[in-house]
């Protein structure tokens, strides 16, 4: 028995060292914008963009009636899209998004720690015209294709 257990012990490093774990943050989000986006430059080159989009859902409670639940997402974009999200996303627009999340704190005025979650965009489209749709698709990949350069 006690073998058994020595050899359970060694094989577990073995098993990691031969597997490579892969971990993976990735959120996808549709809603709706809930008001115009706060954009700021951060240097001379980079913009951030920072806006709240809604998501909702229906379900039955315990007495079965139907009851819509709203969740708002904090969403951070930085340079490109940044600059897309200023030029095309208004409030009342229907955006997708894909990012990471990203927690973090700070202390607020009265010294308070504050906990935040932020949805960091990858990438965003916006509710458009179909000419406007097909424009931010494109920068979009010329963007992601520079930045893997």
């Amino acid at each position: 028995m006690f073998a058994a257990l020595r050899s359970l012990k060694t094989a577990a490093p073995r098993f990691a060292q031969a597997r490579s774990i892969s971990y993976v943050n990735k959120v996808i989000i549709q809603g709706s914008v809930g008001q115009d986006p706060e954009i700021k430059q951060i240097s001379e080159d980079r913009k951030i963009a920072k806006l709240s989009v809604a998501t909702s859902y229906v379900y039955k409670d315990a007495e079965g009636n139907l009851v819509k639940k709203t969740d708002w997402h904090r969403i951070t974009a930085f340079g490109k899209i940044a600059e897309l999200v200023e030029r095309n996303v208004k409030k009342g627009n229907v955006v997708f998004i894909e990012g990471k999340i990203n927690y973090g704190t700070y202390t607020n005025e009265a010294g308070a720690e504050i906990y935040t979650t932020d949805i960091i965009a990858d990438k965003i489209q916006a509710s458009y015209s179909t000419s406007q749709a097909i424009e931010m698709r494109q920068n979009q990949s010329q963007e992601n294709h520079e930045e893997q350069e």
